[in-house]
């Protein structure tokens, strides 16, 4: 079920990102709505949380659908072409990297190992590796608007997060694969991996100093 609506969500976002469907090294300047689509799931976070549960499920499809958007958008920035399918699978790999309420401190950790897992696969295979990750994730988002006092507050709160925090693994992810066509994988991976491994050096050096 998570999966079609994953598609469906994804199908919906393209339709509606015309005027971003360009080709690679296209130098047109691309829409940049990425507060507008912070703005907008906001708003719907606040709307369905108005009716607890039943109106989260509908307010999590659109904005699902809203992030996906903004994640296209992303991706033409860096010049990727998002009509094509290895580009509509990477935006969809996003989700696969981490998520925001996750209690695993090694996040940055799970965007390297994400980003070898997710590269290069096609569009089923991506979504059956990150549906149970934003299975669990999407959980964890039910849960924390459960008390209706603050349910709508809360759920503006938590959809502005996510949505902000998949714009930066967007960033990252399609960042590094602009530098990857201009330089051999492996050297920017060992790189990237260099500073991963140094900054999680220096969050533990940092906590162990709080």
């Amino acid at each position: 079920m998570l999966d079609l609506a994953l598609r469906q969500s994804y199908a919906f976002a393209f339709r509606t990102n015309k005027s971003n469907r360009r080709a690679p090294g296209d130098t047109r300047p691309v829409k940049n709505s990425e507060g507008f689509h912070r703005f907008a799931a906001g708003f719907t976070g606040a709307i369905g949380g108005l009716g607890g549960v039943g109106t989260t499920l509908a307010d999590l499809a659109v904005t699902t659908t809203l992030i996906l958007r903004s994640i296209q958008q992303i991706a033409a920035h860096y010049g990727e072409d998002i009509d094509d399918p290895e580009v509509r699978a990477q935006c969809i790999a996003v989700f696969g990297l981490g998520g925001p309420l996750s209690d695993d401190d090694a996040t940055d950790t799970g965007l390297w190992a994400g980003r070898i897992a997710l590269s290069h696969q096609s569009v089923s295979g991506v979504i059956g590796a990150v549906v149970p990750r934003l299975g669990r994730t999407m959980g964890q988002t039910i849960a924390a608007r459960a008390a209706p006092v603050v349910s709508a507050a809360t759920g503006a709160a938590i959809n502005t997060v996510f949505t902000r925090y998949y714009q930066k693994m967007a960033h990252v992810h399609f960042r590094l694969r602009r530098i990857e066509r201009r330089h051999p994988r492996e050297e920017v991976m060992a790189c990237f991996e260099r500073i991963v491994m140094m900054e999680r050096a220096r969050r533990r050096s940092k906590k162990r100093r709080g």
